[in-house]
């Protein structure tokens, strides 16, 4: 399904069906107040530099709503920001605002896997699909194309090849 990041940002934020729609998708003036809070801008910015996709996918206004409810629930401890947001995938999940949108607790989990995963060899099973659909917004394209088959997975890892990583599927 081809989309534009404009409607799917608009989708997200014009989602009624939840009754805690205020909550996670509200308007750019309440954006701006969570922004005030210093505690919550670093974690928004750890995870805007974690989700690099879903952020651009979101939009600003919906990504700091929603970063500002995973920040709510889930604290963060000093000694354990390199792995604040693990379960940010999970939480998108459990969304009902991203429901209908099934493809992006995958996105986010290959978010993860691409800032967190570089100096190792660790290798993640994904639904075919999740690397073109993720790399067609990672790579900033007009319009994306999501398509993923939960029917079959894929074993993914990260190369380096000289100076330049990449996401290759085994």
């Amino acid at each position: 399904m081809e989309n534009s990041y404009h409607h799917i940002a608009h989708q997200l934020l014009k989602n009624e069906k939840s009754k805690n729609y205020d909550a996670y998708l509200s308007d750019e003036d309440q954006s701006q107040e969570k922004l005030n809070n210093e505690q919550f801008v670093q974690v928004y910015e750890l995870l805007k530099g974690k989700f690099i996709v879903i952020n651009r996918l979101f939009g600003k206004s919906n990504f700091v709503n929603i970063c500002y409810e995973y920040f709510r629930y889930n604290p963060v401890q000093s000694s354990k920001k390199q792995n604040y947001g693990r379960n940010f995938p999970e939480f998108l999940d459990s969304m009902s605002e991203v429901e209908e949108h099934s493809f992006v607790p995958w996105l986010a989990k290959l978010d993860w896997f691409w800032t967190n995963s570089r100096e190792s060899d660790e290798e993640i099973k994904l639904p075919k699909g999740t690397l073109n659909s993720w790399a067609s917004v990672y790579k900033d394209q007009d319009n994306i194309d999501i398509a993923i088959d939960t029917r079959v997975s894929e074993t993914l890892t990260i190369k380096k090849v000289g100076n330049e990583y990449s996401i290759v599927v085994l």
